[in-house]
């Protein structure tokens, strides 16, 4: 009964094709594996301030016409003038959000800003592309009311409704979709307000008021945190609901955490518990990022915090550099034409060749990410600590005479003085409509190949992950590293894996049976922070996910029915099903609501999570193994074993 849902795309390809690609020059090569390329790959020089994605986009794109396309970047400055946004604005620069912790700024650029007079503002150090979020997905609803047994809680105590509680979501939008949005809805689209007559509202699978904080996302109107919204409110009928978009940007979600975070009193929205289903895939993988930060201030202040596991099975590689060919070594030395790679510093994969294979079906999607263990110089303040190890990502394909050309590259320049991240990313739709074979190459470019020069005792780690790639991508590598990335190794938040609500208790006939969700992201139970977040050599480890709560319930509006041939217990029912831990979290977050307005001042969220985490039932089949494993944490979360947890911790059994 495993469900096997097709994921939704997540980008346009007039999008990738602007914004993501170089067309180099094709090579010839005798056979496709070969070790080294015989001719360079040249790319085009990079601007000082500006990174290619940038240029690309809002320059010239493949036929010589000015893109109408709008981007939104990240500017790191040296500084935060009082009037920035002023002096922004009068270049054409739309200003989305400004930190004068981080120097960063988020802009959206359009073809009508003044790029030439931006770089010129003495504070700009670089701008760059900001990766933009991903989501993992009455008359409705949650069968996780007694897969999670909270009906036995209900029945023991049915006061017991999350009244008292607020309970903050962060999503893409709440009320934009006409499966929200009603002819009498207010307040207006993409504005902030106590939202009335929603469609979900009247039919009951929403309070009658839903306090929107903020949402204006332009770049998402699927209204995922409502479908969040109406998870909670079956199973914590009166808990109050605050939401805040996470604006498709990192300090978008920062902006939102300390919105939520924030005391009534001070102007905040209060909430008591805070759920989110986001990611960013270029957040770092080896060091915490802003948003953990954020994560980290709102919990010590008393905050519970939910987060996801994400969607992303297991595709995840970790591996250590090899030198293709030990006795030569390309000349790194600048070009006015870019740089230029020989192949001789491609990286050996396990299979003895430079060329790692990649298998995208037709129509299919695939998107791969490259990570190394040094200091991401966005998020510092005083941008002072470099990553200082340089790294490239090709995507090649051969015709069939053997010739080699590349389909797609990721070379940011990383350095000394240089403002890119140690991150690259390859984009990528198979539209020719038959199945085709590519090869990922992973080049040196220039630092340290075997330690990193902040711990010469520390070896060079590099991660290749493929988050949102269709699930028919086959790559010829074990995977063997945690799919979990950014914010999901927070500190002091429960990050919550997903299992459907018919493979858990009580749906299933014996414990053999029970069974967790193929796409439900693995995660590690040491997973390294080389750095902290102002790059500075501190190395840590931690432990994700937390627990698995349940998904698959009928919404009013958001997802697809399950079909007759799942052979699902009363399924096809009609309503559309929420899968993903885009649910799960939420449906947990309600069920924390619940405990919280049963312990009132009497327990701290760490009590809470305690309960939660401590009586989770072991999940030992499928995915999972016994005890604490890096598919499902703890198990599967029981609502009346952590109610009567909590009893005997606060003296009330």
């Amino acid at each position: 009964m495993k469900n096997n849902i097709s994921k939704p795309l997540f980008w346009s390809n007039t999008f990738l094709a602007c914004v993501f690609s170089l067309h180099l020059p094709a090579v010839h090569a005798s056979e496709t594996n070969q070790a080294v390329l015989p001719a360079p790959l040249v790319s085009p020089k990079q601007d000082s301030k500006l990174d290619m994605k940038i240029q690309n986009a809002l320059n010239q794109n493949t036929n010589g016409v000015r893109s109408l396309l709008s981007v939104t970047a990240n500017i790191q400055l040296s500084s935060v003038p009082d009037d920035l946004k002023q002096q922004l604005e009068a270049m054409h620069v739309e200003v989305l959000q400004i930190s004068k912790q981080y120097h960063l700024v988020t802009v959206r650029l359009t073809p009508k800003s003044d790029l030439e007079a931006l770089k010129k503002l003495s504070v700009v150090l670089y701008v760059s592309q900001a990766s933009p979020s991903s989501h993992y997905v009455g008359k409705a609803t949650d069968h996780s009311v007694s897969a999670l047994n909270v009906d036995q809680v209900q029945k023991t105590l049915p006061g017991l409704t999350g009244k008292g509680v607020r309970v903050g979501i962060i999503s893409d939008s709440f009320a934009h979709s006409s499966g929200v949005r009603g002819d009498k809805t207010t307040p207006a689209l993409r504005k902030a307000g106590i939202l009335k007559n929603a469609k979900n509202q009247i039919s009951g699978d929403l309070p009658a008021s839903v306090e929107l904080r903020d949402d204006a996302n332009t770049y998402s109107d699927t209204d995922e945190g409502a479908a969040m919204a109406e998870n909670i409110h079956d199973i914590a009928p009166d808990a109050d609901i605050s939401f805040y978009s996470d604006q498709a940007s990192m300090l978008g979600f920062v902006a939102a955490v300390k919105d939520l975070c924030k005391p009534r009193s001070e102007g905040g929205a209060g909430a008591d518990i805070i759920v989110d289903d986001t990611m960013y895939s270029s957040a770092p993988f080896y060091q915490p990022g802003i948003i953990n930060e954020a994560i980290k201030e709102c919990v010590a202040s008393g905050v519970m915090f939910f987060t996801i596991a994400g969607n992303d099975s297991e595709r995840s590689y970790e591996f250590t550099y090899q030198d293709i060919d030990t006795s030569t070594y390309d000349n790194h030395s600048s070009s006015s034409d870019g740089k230029v790679a020989y192949g001789y510093d491609f990286h050996k994969w396990p299979n003895g060749s430079a060329y790692l294979p990649v298998t995208i079906p037709a129509g299919s999607h695939f998107r791969a990410v490259l990570n190394w263990n040094q200091p991401y110089i966005s998020y510092q303040e005083n941008k002072i600590n470099f990553p200082l190890i340089d790294f490239d990502m090709y995507l090649l394909e051969k015709d069939s005479n053997n010739n080699v050309s590349v389909v797609y590259s990721s070379l940011s320049e990383q350095g000394d003085k240089k403002y890119n991240d140690p991150y690259e990313q390859i984009w990528y739709t198979n539209n020719s409509g038959s199945s085709k074979t590519f090869y990922l190459a992973v080049n040196h470019w220039s630092g340290n190949t075997d330690v990193i020069p902040q711990n010469l005792n520390v070896p060079v780690k590099l991660n290749l992950r493929f988050p949102m790639s269709s699930d028919n991508i086959k790559v010829g590598v074990d995977y063997n590293s945690s799919m979990m990335y950014g914010h999901a190794y927070s500190e002091g938040a429960i990050t919550v894996a997903a299992m459907p609500w018919y493979g858990s208790h009580p749906y299933v006939n014996s414990d053999a049976d029970i069974f967790v969700e193929s796409q439900s992201s693995k995660g590690s139970a040491s997973h390294p922070f080389y750095f902290d977040i102002d790059g500075n050599y501190a190395y840590s480890t931690m432990k994700r996910p937390s627990i698995t709560s349940t998904d698959g319930g009928d919404t009013s509006f958001f997802g697809s029915d399950i079909p007759s041939s799942w052979n699902v217990i009363n399924e096809p029912d009609g309503l559309p099903n929420f899968f993903g831990t885009s649910s799960a979290a939420p449906t947990l977050a309600g069920v924390a609501a619940l405990l919280k307005q049963y312990a009132g001042s009497d327990a701290s969220g760490e009590m809470i999570k305690e309960a939660l985490l401590s009586t989770a039932r072991d999940i030992k089949t499928d995915r999972g193994s016994e005890g604490w494993d890096p598919v499902t944490g703890a198990g599967e979360a029981d609502a009346q074993a952590a109610l009567n947890y909590l009893k005997k911790m606060i003296g009330k059994d």
